[in-house]
């Protein structure tokens, strides 16, 4: 039990292990100058001008740099140490793509490799840079995903092989049966606003 990763995560017993960072921003049509543009206010792509493309996140994200900035504080405030950065640069965690399975038919996923390769990584207990992995740190559960087969994925990995994943914000608990379930609404909730607001941004 002392070596469950965890148990002790869960017990709040972070101390002397070792922690990668997630960190990622998507490339997002910023809405409020789509509306402004339809409204006649500005030139949109109908007046010959082109909609513009901005980095979104939640307001309390700047950027990677800050992410980064803030799991690694976090980690060492708490005894860990913190060996690793995992970045996805420009990367939606919902939209998905057409690509065609190593058996032949086609499908529709989201694509993160360095999400899936993190994964891995916390599977085997090495990081790329060959440090011992013990678990993984995002900012809060929209920075990890918002599609549920890779929250599946997630889960998998604390569960099955035993390497904690959490947030800073404390909305993300994968420790616990119910953590899990609640984790499974938020991710659902979230892929339906990123749905809605493609949906506006079509129209």
């Amino acid at each position: 039990m002392a070596d469950d990763l965890v148990q002790r995560a869960h017990w709040g017993d972070l101390a002397g292990q070792n922690r990668a960072g997630l960190v990622r921003l998507s490339l997002e049509p910023d809405v409020g100058e789509l509306a402004t543009a339809a409204s006649g206010s500005d030139a949109g792509p109908a007046a010959g001008g082109s909609t513009k493309w901005r980095p979104v996140t939640r307001r309390d994200i700047k950027s990677r740099e800050e992410q980064e900035k803030d799991a690694r504080r976090f980690v060492e405030s708490r005894g860990d140490r913190y060996v690793y950065t995992y970045e996805e640069p420009d990367t939606s965690a919902w939209k998905r793509k057409r690509v065609r399975m190593p058996d032949g038919p086609v499908a529709y996923r989201v694509i993160r490799p360095v999400f899936e390769g993190a994964l891995e990584n916390l599977k085997s207990g090495a990081a790329p840079n060959g440090e011992r992995l013990d678990g993984l740190i995002v900012y809060d559960i929209d920075r990890l995903t918002r599609d549920n087969r890779h929250l599946e994925d997630a889960i998998e990995v604390v569960e099955n092989f035993r390497r904690p994943i959490f947030d800073i914000t404390g909305t993300l608990d994968l420790l616990t049966d119910n953590g899990r379930t609640v984790a499974r609404l938020l991710v659902t909730v979230a892929n339906k606003s990123s749905s809605d607001t493609a949906r506006r941004v079509r129209r």
